[in-house]
């Protein structure tokens, strides 16, 4: 078989402190590190905000800020251009 895209909606638990801060870095990562470990390199990957009340305040909005950051449409990350799309 082969993975030609990925799906993920998550971010409600990590409405806190320690992890919300982290957020983008370990999101960068996990789509880094799927990619890589099911031999996908060039997989799609959407991402979908929703986590509790996304994007209007505290932990929320800023797990949605680093969701939409990732979007290969900021130009953030080159290498996600045209392949990872976040969809609020």
């Amino acid at each position: 078989y082969v993975i030609r895209g990925f799906v993920w909606w998550q971010g409600h638990k990590d409405q806190n402190a320690a992890l919300a801060s982290r957020y983008e870095l370990n999101l960068i990562n996990l789509i880094q590190h799927l990619r890589e470990d099911f031999q996908s390199p060039s997989a799609k990957f959407v991402l979908a905000t929703g986590c509790g009340n996304p994007g209007t305040q505290g932990f929320g909005l800023q797990i949605a800020e680093a969701q939409l950051a990732v979007d290969g449409r900021s130009g953030k990350i080159e290498s996600f251009r045209g392949n990872v799309r976040c969809v609020d």
